[in-house]
């Protein structure tokens, strides 16, 4: 089964490249400036963001209502997006999103540190349209799969979990051992 199905997603890449990029004109964007300045507030290296953007086509495509996974360094946020893993400034990162949630994972300040220090040394590394969720170095990663093996390198006892070939935002999202510092929903 594993096999077929990273058959069909090389099958599909150039379409998958085609619509990362991809965003319906109608809509405007959901979180303004007032969230801005209550996620800053609460938001610290390690912390993980889950963001969904209405009107891409990835969040057509992506099961559950988080599509998308990034961890915030210090003032900046690292994520894996289709043209591969990149730091973008924590404003720019924000307003660019319809709904956002910020976890902080049961961790020690210094390992959440460890986890976005890990994070940032990926930038530059390509995506991962295979969605190639494996063991040992990666050569590429998609969004929640940079935020997993962060944590699994900096922390003795990953408090992300993965009991599959992939792990989604989602998963992310319902993680027992995550809580929620803030939600757009919610301000």
């Amino acid at each position: 089964m594993k096999r077929l199905r990273q058959f069909f997603l090389k099958l599909i890449r150039p379409f998958l490249v085609w619509v990362a990029g991809k965003h319906l004109p109608f809509t405007h964007k959901l979180i303004i400036g007032h969230d801005y300045r209550e996620a800053v507030k609460r938001i610290q290296p390690g912390d993980i963001l889950l963001t969904r953007v209405r009107g891409e086509f990835t969040t057509a495509i992506t099961p559950g209502f988080w599509t998308h996974a990034a961890i915030y360094t210090n003032e900046s946020v690292v994520e894996a997006e289709g043209i591969g893993v990149v730091e973008t400034d924590f404003l720019t990162f924000l307003v660019s999103k319809d709904f956002a949630t910020i976890l902080r994972p049961k961790s020690s300040d210094e390992q959440r540190f460890l986890a976005a220090a890990f994070a940032k040394t990926q930038v530059g590394k390509p995506y991962d349209y295979e969605f190639a969720f494996q063991d040992g170095v990666q050569e590429a990663f998609y969004c929640s799969e940079l935020v997993w093996w962060a944590y699994q390198l900096a922390v003795p006892k990953n408090p992300l979990k993965s009991n599959t070939d992939y792990i989604l935002p989602d998963d992310i999202a319902y993680e027992s051992e995550v809580d929620v510092i803030w939600d757009s929903r919610e301000s």
